[in-house]
């Protein structure tokens, strides 16, 4: 995995997927584990029914609330707030 000299990570992960959060969270321990540094959630496909809430996401990872965002990856104003976190 590329991190090293990484000054911050946003794991985007399909909220609309829930099987794919195991993977998710290994990746994430994996790397926050060897290279301390700031991270956020990208949830994608909010506007599917599918799609997990952020606070569910936060609490399967175990995170606050504030580290898991909800964004559309096409739109690029939302993907702008996600860095800005």
């Amino acid at each position: 995995m590329l991190c090293e000299g990484a000054t911050g990570l946003v794991l985007v992960v399909s909220g609309s997927e829930p099987r794919s959060l195991p993977y998710a969270q290994h990746i994430l321990d994996h790397i926050t584990s060897r290279v301390p540094v700031p991270f956020v959630v990208a949830l994608t496909h909010a506007e599917s029914e599918r799609c997990w809430r952020a606070e569910d996401v936060a609490n399967y990872f175990e995170l606050d609330t504030w580290r898991v965002v909800q964004t559309d990856a096409r739109d690029g104003e939302q993907n702008v707030e996600v860095l800005i976190r």
